[in-house]
């Protein structure tokens, strides 16, 4: 179930990346999979993704995309927010475990369909700590599923804690897949490189594909001109 419009095809879209995404797909088929694109503006970092999910989602797969917005006070996990929003008229996994209830706040558009709520905790650091697991525990009880987040390298703080959650435990049978654009610093102190604001640390057993989106010829631009006319 796709918790995303599907962007409109067009012709060209593959013209200098066929390779490198039989590549990708290939890796990301090996759940659990952490598959990272880079690329300049304009590159069509969001396009090779469509493509990407069309061909290794199933129809039974989970797919949310989460986009990052460049803000001056971003608002806590405002990519997951609304691509867990905009999946509501989806179904919720058979099972929730009861951690996810302390998502009530955060989703309260899903509030009469998880868990209930726990007591609230003094320690605003152990609250976080919890949203952070309950967030977790409800993306493993997706099943089968796809998180796309783009434009990391806008990310809050709250959302990239997330993802470094997420990376170094991830649920068997989900596909990360991140996009960010090259050459732009995080908006915070970080070990990442080309635009991640974390770095990459998994388990042995996960598959990580990272891949570079570069500018395309003069002779694919050309070739991609002439099949949008």
């Amino acid at each position: 179930m796709n918790a995303e419009p599907s962007p409109p095809s067009a012709p060209g879209l593959l013209i200098g990346r066929s390779a490198l995404l039989d590549d990708v797909c290939s890796e990301l088929d090996r759940r659990p999979a952490v598959a990272v694109i880079t690329g300049e503006a304009g590159a069509g970092r969001s396009r090779f993704v469509h493509e990407l999910l069309r061909r290794t989602t199933s129809p039974d797969a989970v797919t949310l995309v989460a986009r990052c917005q460049e803000a001056d006070t971003p608002f806590p996990f405002a990519p997951l927010v609304e691509a867990l929003n905009r999946f509501r008229p989806g179904p919720l996994p058979a099972y929730l475990p009861p951690v996810t209830g302390a998502l009530h706040a955060l989703l309260p558009d899903l509030a009469d369909r998880l868990p209930p709520a726990p007591p609230p905790l003094e320690d605003p650091r152990a609250e976080h700590h919890r949203v952070l697991r309950a967030l977790h525990a409800y993306t493993a009880a997706l099943g089968e599923a796809v998180l796309v987040v783009e434009d990391l390298q806008w990310a809050d703080a709250s959302t990239c804690a997330f993802l470094r959650t997420v990376v170094a435990d991830p649920p068997p049978r989900l596909g990360l897949v991140l996009t960010a654009r090259s050459g732009i610093a995080p908006h915070r102190d970080a070990e990442g490189s080309d635009g991640l604001p974390f770095p990459l640390r998994t388990p042995a057993h996960v598959t990580v594909v990272e891949r570079h989106l570069a500018p395309l010829s003069a002779a694919e631009t050309g070739e991609l001109a002439a099949g949008l006319l």
